[in-house]
Parts: C-alpha cells; structure tokens; sequence
C-alpha cells in the first residue's frame, strides 16, 4: 500500500514495545511496524523534527499575520484619534 501525507499535520503516535507508529490523518490511518529498532527510533526522531519543523513554520506565519493585524489597528486608531481630534477642532470653530 502506498500513501503520502504530511507528519506535521497528522495525529501521530507510537508503541515503542511493538516498534509501531500510527499515522492518522483524519483521512486515512497508517500503521508502520519497523523491525529495526534503530530504524525505528529514526523515524521517531525525524517525525519529531518534523512537527517541530511545521509548528515553527506556524508559529512564525501566525505572528507576521498577528503583527500585520497589529499595524492595521494602530494605523486605524491613529486615524480614528486624528480625524476626531479634527472633528473637535471643527466643532469648536462652529461654536
């Protein structure tokens, strides 16, 4: 059986004792069983940095969006508090 799916997306968990890792990803379920136990414990190790990998990617897209988010509102406060400002100097010249 062959499938592609992205580790740092998926539900991942594995049973050292059996040498199994569960991938599930929502999809589809893969069960991989590796004899080897040194093969097994790299595979653990690059899943790993994987998800670290993706969570970072993450993480950095979520604060350029946040501090975009950031600007926009403190660009609309800064116009808010001048075009008020202005509407009270206008205000005051009516008086």
């Amino acid at each position: 059986m062959n499938g592609k799916c992205n580790t740092g997306f998926c539900f991942v968990t594995f049973i050292r004792e059996q040498q199994r890792i569960n991938i599930d990803e929502s999809n589809s379920i893969y069960h991989i069983k590796i004899k080897d136990i040194k093969l097994f414990e790299q595979w653990l190790e690059q899943i790993s940095l994987h998800r670290k990998y993706q969570q970072k990617t993450i993480d950095q897209r979520y604060s350029k969006i946040e501090n975009k988010e950031t600007e926009n509102n403190n660009e609309n406060q800064q116009t808010n508090r001048f075009e008020s400002k202005r509407l009270n100097v206008d205000i005051c010249f009516f008086f």
